[in-house]
């Protein structure tokens, strides 16, 4: 709560915490039977809500700042302690975000069901602009399992709105991921033109380790900016 008062002045976006520690960590890839492991990170999960709720009354921060960042903990029931703080933007970047490792680890039917449910929590009005890097996420999935049409239906609307809510950083990330995946369905030519518009636009917005990644890639493809 101190650090959280003393950065207040700074007006942080988001307060990124991790819910549960080390030792939750350490029961969570502990071979116990299912039902006691199960009772034992629920006593976490208490316990996490309970410190993430003071936490809250005490700097007067609304719940939609914060963000909950957990990795060997079950994902449901860092959920539930989101839904339980009424963090619906944290539940759809969550989602999206564990969709992208399940792709990057070639888990696509996991990746598929997290982005889709991503897609479905983002569609308030509210959410506009979480919905279109929800989509763009999903487009990646597709792609990811051979539904280049779907993909391209996807990254399509996605476009659409990161356009329509001037989130440029997205815009270009959605062409950079579209690109890759054209190329990766040998679509040579509509692949480097995608790379080529994506590098122009992460090089306008200075959006440099994305920059430096389409950069990258197009190197390993031959292709000149």
């Amino acid at each position: 709560a101190d650090i959280v008062r003393a950065t207040l002045p700074l007006d942080p976006e988001v307060y990124v915490l991790h819910a549960t520690g080390a030792l939750a960590a350490e029961f969570y890839r502990m071979r116990l039977p299912e039902l006691g492991r199960a009772l034992i990170l629920r006593q976490f999960q208490a316990g996490a809500l309970e410190s993430l709720q003071m936490l809250l009354t005490e700097t007067g921060i609304p719940s939609r700042q914060l963000a909950i960042e957990t990795i060997e903990f079950p994902f449901e029931l860092t959920l539930e302690m989101a839904e339980k703080l009424e963090t619906p933007d944290y539940l759809v970047e969550s989602l999206r975000g564990l969709s992208e490792v399940m792709v990057a680890t070639g888990r696509i039917p996991e990746a598929m069901a997290m982005s889709e449910e991503a897609v479905r929590r983002s569609s308030a009005p509210e959410l506009r602009p979480q919905h279109g890097t929800a989509l763009a996420s999903m487009g990646k999935a597709l792609a990811a399992g051979g539904d280049l049409a779907g993909a391209e239906a996807a990254f399509a609307e996605s476009e659409e709105i990161c356009t329509e809510t001037s989130n440029t950083a997205w815009l270009a990330r959605g062409h950079f991921e579209w690109g890759i995946a054209l190329l990766g369905a040998g679509q040579q030519d509509r692949g480097t033109d995608m790379l080529r518009k994506a590098f122009g636009e992460l090089d306008r917005i200075k959006f440099v380790p994305w920059r430096d990644r389409c950069a990258a890639a197009m190197a390993q493809n031959r292709i000149k900016p």
